[in-house]
């Protein structure tokens, strides 16, 4: 009887000793892997921190975007709501750039200007306005609008202000 119950006993697994064995040299082939990755990687790095150094010299010697014969021009700045929801109010402050100095008065040019901006303004929603690319859309719909107003006199609306309230 009493060897029936040692053959119905689970056979014992791996001992304790031999499981941290494993553990141990999993670690080691893990950490040489690492180690050997990282100086066949090495150089790879150092050789784009020279070209990203590099790119930045290029990009400080660049001339500036703006040339001297260019102009600028402050618009009176717009207070409108927006279409929805319509208790929601937004104020635009901008400037215009102009892309050579203009021949004409540029009085009646930017209060068409702002006129066309004030009804753009009205068409839009909060949702349109939200995070970075929106700003960005209204910055490039605003300037597409200018471009078209002066037939192309203006190269480009700065926006120095825009609070939605």
């Amino acid at each position: 009887m009493a060897d029936a119950d040692n053959e119905q006993a689970a056979p014992k697994g791996p001992s304790l000793v031999v499981i941290l064995a494993l553990v141990v040299g999993l670690t080691a082939v893990a950490g040489a892997t690492g180690g050997g990755l990282g100086l066949f990687l090495a150089p790879t790095v150092s050789e784009a921190k020279k070209e990203e150094e590099a790119k930045k010299e290029e990009t400080e010697e660049k001339a500036p975007e703006y040339s001297s014969g260019q102009r600028l021009k402050t618009l009176q700045p717009i207070v409108t709501n927006l279409a929805h929801p319509s208790s929601v109010f937004i104020r635009l402050e901008s400037t215009v750039i102009f892309s050579k100095a203009p021949e004409t008065d540029t009085e009646e040019l930017a209060a068409k200007l702002t006129n066309d901006m004030l009804n753009f303004l009205r068409t839009l929603s909060v949702a349109r306005l939200e995070g970075p690319s929106g700003i960005l859309h209204l910055k490039t719909d605003l300037t597409e609008i200018a471009r078209i107003r002066s037939e192309g006199l203006i190269e480009e609306v700065v926006i120095s202000s825009l609070v939605v309230e």
